[in-house]
């Protein structure tokens, strides 16, 4: 059952109150953006003009399911005010869809669900199911009451049913075997490693030359957009009381934040997006939300851990391509570096062609001939590190696929070099363990299946019913 599944996901979310300020900020975004924007929107079913009214409410279920069933400590940075939006669509659609399928939700399912989800040692936990309904209205501007958050999940249930009634999958043993002997079986290989380096040529790079190469290569040395952080960092030594902090989240405007504090605001200068700010030991989240604000508006007051801070954007900056004469030495590096690659995977294919014409194995004796790098790995699995080429599943699909001895028909180029590849060995797996494991690797093979099936499902279901969504970045 789907929604059993969920539910035991769910229950190792509920008892674990990880939510941070910073995310709470990034799921309040859609709720503060639709209260400037129209409360109903339009849309079209079957070629019928309908008003959704009160869209809130599906950002709203967005927003929970959130909070209920995301690892938000890993997924806070893809949440955005776009993306609760575009969900909330996607749940008006389902919900519809639901209906026209007659599926219902009775009361017995929604209590089984909380008993299911807020129960310890078999027995139902009431004050900490209220204690948890209030956390998270407070922290995620979710504006619940135990009722109303029993009614939220009974939507979430019904969309489960939904998926229960209308999909369907099923896994072959061939599927099976496939993903077990990608997790478990072990290869090693030899390669030959020509790196571009070896192929440098620094002189005689003309003028003209430069200029053709960075008028058509302009994308390569175009700068990240920046913003200019203002912030304000609240220690245990400006003794602010809780209620004091709070009321910083009234606040809108840097301005404001000059005017009606005594707080002492600080810039970074100008950063990227993915840059830390070393001073205030802050992760790069917080860059990423400030990315976020319109220049001159501020965060909601922001736990760090020790201390609390709040963030304006005071400026930004778009993305640019500096001129040729700014950046000629780069420009030219860059070509040294693109004949070079270019080079070295010429000089790797002719090998290749040799290699093949003399129907040779030995890699080692032709490295040797040739004063080209030999190497042999170790044992390694699928999705392991392979010693000198590194974590790469391109390379990996293509020493699963060889036979012993056997040579890759093509170069590998890599982000140092060009590579020629030949395993040396593949041992059979062992089908005990197989036997063993392969009901698990069944069921992980159908929830990724119905994954899929989901989101092709929500595609169709996105034709045939339109929503004019709120714009927003």
């Amino acid at each position: 059952m789907l929604n059993a599944i969920r539910g035991q996901h769910a229950k190792k979310i509920l008892w674990v109150v990880a939510a941070t300020v910073i995310v709470a900020f990034v799921l309040s975004g859609a709720r503060s953006f639709l209260d400037k924007k129209e409360a109903d929107v339009t849309a079209e079913i079957k070629g019928q003009k309908v008003i959704i009214p009160n869209f809130q409410n599906y950002t709203d279920l967005a927003r929970l399911d959130f909070v209920l069933f995301a690892n938000l400590d890993n997924k806070a940075k893809a949440i955005t005010p776009k993306v609760i939006i575009e969900k909330a669509g996607i749940y008006y659609r389902l919900l519809w869809k639901a209906k026209e399928e007659g599926i219902e939700v009775n009361d017995k399912e929604v209590v089984l669900w909380v008993n299911r989800n807020f129960s310890r040692g078999g027995k139902f936990d009431q004050a900490s199911y209220q204690q948890y309904v209030k956390h998270i209205s407070r922290n995620f501007d979710l504006n619940l009451t135990v009722r109303s958050f029993e009614e939220q999940v009974r939507k979430l249930i019904l969309i489960d049913k939904l998926w229960e009634e209308l999909l369907d999958v099923s896994v072959t043993e061939e599927e099976i075997q496939a993903l077990y002997n990608r997790e478990n079986q072990e290869a090693k290989i030899a390669y030959l490693f020509i790196p571009y380096e070896k192929f440098r040529v620094d002189v005689g790079i003309k003028p003209n030359e430069i200029e053709e190469f960075y008028q058509s290569n302009m994308e390569l040395f175009q700068r990240e957009p920046t913003i200019n952080i203002s912030y304000a960092l609240i220690t245990e030594e400006d003794k602010m009381s809780f209620e004091e902090i709070d009321s910083l989240a009234k606040l809108k405007t840097l301005d404001e934040l000059k005017e009606k504090t005594s707080l002492k605001l600080e810039e970074t200068g100008f950063i990227k997006k993915g840059d830390p700010v070393k001073e205030t030991g802050w992760k790069q989240e917080l860059t990423q939300i400030a990315f976020s604000l319109e220049i001159n508006q501020i965060s909601p007051p922001i736990d760090l851990g020790q201390d609390v801070i709040i963030i304006g954007k005071k400026d930004e900056k778009p993305a640019f391509t500096p001129p040729l004469g700014e950046i000629e030495t780069e420009v030219k590096e860059a070509l040294i570096a693109s004949r070079a690659r270019e080079e070295a995977k010429r000089f790797s294919s002719d090998l290749l062609k040799e290699i093949n014409e003399k129907k040779g194995k030995d890699l080692s004796k032709l490295g040797r001939k040739k004063n080209v790098e030999f190497k042999e790995t170790g044992f390694f699995k699928y999705y392991d590190y392979i010693e000198g080429l590194g974590l790469n599943n391109q390379v990996s699909e293509i020493v699963f696929s060889l036979d012993k001895d056997e040579i890759h028909s093509e170069i590998v180029a890599l982000d140092k070099g060009a590579y020629i590849l030949q395993l040396k060995d593949k041992p059979p797996i062992d089908q005990e363990d197989f036997q063993t494991k392969s009901e698990g690797y069944s069921d992980k093979i159908k929830k990724r299946k119905l994954f899929i099936e989901k989101l092709q499902f929500i595609s169709e279901l996105n034709k045939e019913i339109l929503i004019e969504l709120p714009s927003v970045k």
